[in-house]
């Protein structure tokens, strides 16, 4: 009992008031689009870098002489390298969408579903290699999973509903 009490002063989420059935429903929908935004980000990525890719064996001048021809390579390289950026930043925004949505539901909306705690932290180990944001928003979703991981387990669960 005296254990119970002492957890339930480090994690604040048992000292918060119960959320209605809509603000639930709210937060689900949240949830399930925030995960689904987060996913689809990863395939806009996934073609930028694939494009990145690309742009980088177009540079191979191995075996060419003729200047004409390392001319024209130069103005593709170049045109290809602003092309690239497009879905990157596409997938960018869509991750700070979808993103703030995931950890509005981890953090304010105290969304705990195992479903949840398993995509958002394969998110997070998917979005640390996106540039820049992906790497803040997946290096926080991993700490926050690994603090707060007794929250997910259905032992909390009842708790919280007490």
């Amino acid at each position: 009992m005296m254990r119970r009490a002492r957890r339930s002063r480090r994690h604040p989420i048992v000292n918060r008031p119960a959320l209605t059935p809509a603000q639930r429903q709210n937060i689900q929908i949240l949830a399930i689009s925030g995960t689904l935004l987060c996913i689809v980000s990863l395939g806009f990525t996934a073609v930028g870098i694939y494009q990145l890719q690309q742009t980088v064996m177009l540079m191979n001048f191995e075996g060419v002489t003729e200047l004409s021809e390392i001319s024209m390579r130069l103005e593709k390289v170049t045109r290809d390298l602003a092309k690239f950026t497009e879905p990157l930043a596409l997938g960018t925004w869509i991750l700070l969408i979808g993103g703030g949505m995931v950890t509005y539901a981890l953090q304010w909306g105290r969304y705990r579903e195992r479903w949840f705690f398993w995509s958002t932290l394969i998110l997070a180990i998917l979005n640390v290699w996106h540039p820049i944001l992906g790497t803040v928003l997946g290096a926080w979703w991993l700490w926050y999973l690994i603090w707060n991981r007794p929250q997910f387990s259905p032992q909390q669960a009842i708790l919280i509903a007490k």
